[in-house]
């Protein structure tokens, strides 16, 4: 079983979810950034209200992911600070997760030469540790083969997951879409759609506001809840 998605910072539980089942999740690199997509940023939530925390970068907006760098690193420590304040209040506040989810990549990110792909890996396995496993991550970059770095849209898809070797195609509900079926039509890998459908849980608002980061959950309804929502069976549908 295969997923394939752009890195996500400050990831939902959703994309949480698909890193935990899927034998083999691809990190989507070899194309654009997507415009005022969730590749570089992600919402919290303030007072009520949602906010965005994000990665500054100093490339193009049309620059391919894997060719994107971060602006510096003082915004690491700038959006630690912000999630205290932002959820200190919350009943389950624990500044230990953010720490956790951060790791050192103050130190780390001028080794990565501020690349933007490898230091979101990093926030994505220190991200999966807070939940005890880590994904089997690859890069599509580096798959090493033509027929991906050649296919646009879609098709990049089925020759991802063909170079991968993989008989189950993941894609999120969007994909139907987006021409998937049309792009595996024929082949011998199957396509299943995640039909992601959060689970309420109580943030001190009216309405519930669903596809934060995932620390939203974790410190608003707990980290065993949070757990087993990552983990619970996915809806998977043809």
């Amino acid at each position: 079983m295969i997923v394939i998605s752009q890195p996500r910072y400050l990831p939902a539980l959703t994309y949480l979810q698909r890193l935990w089942f899927a034998d083999t999740f691809v990190i989507l690199d070899n194309v654009q950034r997507q415009k005022r997509g969730f590749e570089n940023r992600n919402r919290v939530l303030v007072n009520g209200n949602t906010k965005w925390l994000t990665i500054p970068s100093k490339s193009s907006s049309r620059a391919l992911i894997e060719e994107t760098a971060i602006n510096g690193n003082d915004w690491i420590a700038e959006h630690k600070q912000k999630l205290r304040q932002y959820y200190s209040e919350a009943p389950y506040y624990n500044e230990e997760y953010i720490e956790a989810y951060f790791g050192e990549l103050e130190k780390e990110i001028e080794n990565f030469a501020f690349d933007f792909t490898r230091s979101l890996i990093y926030l994505i396995k220190c991200g999966c540790s807070i939940f005890d496993f880590q994904p089997n991550l690859v890069r599509a970059s580096e798959l090493k083969s033509s027929r991906v770095e050649q296919a646009d849209g879609p098709d990049k898809l089925f020759e991802i997951s063909r170079a991968v070797g993989t008989g189950l195609y993941v894609s999120g509900m969007n994909g139907r879409d987006y021409g998937i079926l049309d792009s595996f039509k024929g082949s011998d890998i199957a396509v299943t759609f995640h039909e992601d459908q959060p689970v309420p849980y109580q943030q001190g608002v009216e309405s519930f506001i669903p596809h934060l980061a995932f620390f939203d959950s974790l410190f608003f309804a707990g980290y065993d809840f949070t757990l087993n929502q990552i983990k619970r069976e996915p809806e998977l549908n043809k």
